[in-house]
């Protein structure tokens, strides 16, 4: 089957079959490593993307659903300029260990919190980040970086 979708802003077309994941899609025929995979379908691993402004597991992502689609991975997000800013409070939540493998999750979870607008309601930031739980760093690290990367875009975070 062939699938057209721009992918970090790129157009690309590809002949794949129509239920590979959308992880092995951007693993093993794009070569984007940042999306990681876990020992199984939604089981822990950094398979988050965006796909047409939804934040989705992408290996429950068939090929044929992101046919003319958008998607954005986190190599798209170290592109934009605001992407320091993530950075940054991720280095600091994370203790400067930014291999984690849990690192990009965490990243695509607080940009969907921001695009959402919901990183100002602290059970909204609580509830989003109870999808992956980092075990290297703990639930209240994230927390507690979400606020402070609201803070420096001026905004308090509620709650």
């Amino acid at each position: 089957m062939k699938v057209e979708f721009l992918i970090n802003g790129k157009k690309t077309a590809l002949n794949v079959g129509p239920l590979k994941a959308l992880v092995d899609i951007l693993r093993d025929d794009l070569a984007m490593k940042g999306t990681k995979k876990g020992n199984s379908p939604a089981e822990y691993g950094c398979e988050l993307v965006f796909l047409n402004g939804e934040l989705v597991d992408a290996s429950l992502i068939p090929a044929f659903r992101v046919d003319k689609g958008e998607i954005l991975t986190i190599e798209g997000i170290k592109q934009r300029k605001d992407f320091p800013d993530y950075e940054r409070i991720v280095r600091e939540v994370l203790k400067g260990n930014d291999r984690l493998y849990c690192a990009g999750n965490i990243v695509m979870l607080v940009k969907a919190l921001f695009m959402e607008k919901k990183n100002n309601d602290i059970e909204a930031v609580k509830e989003a980040l109870s999808e992956v739980i980092c075990s290297e760093i703990g639930f209240s690290g994230i927390v507690e970086g979400v606020k402070r990367l609201s803070s420096l875009r001026g905004k308090r975070i509620r709650g």
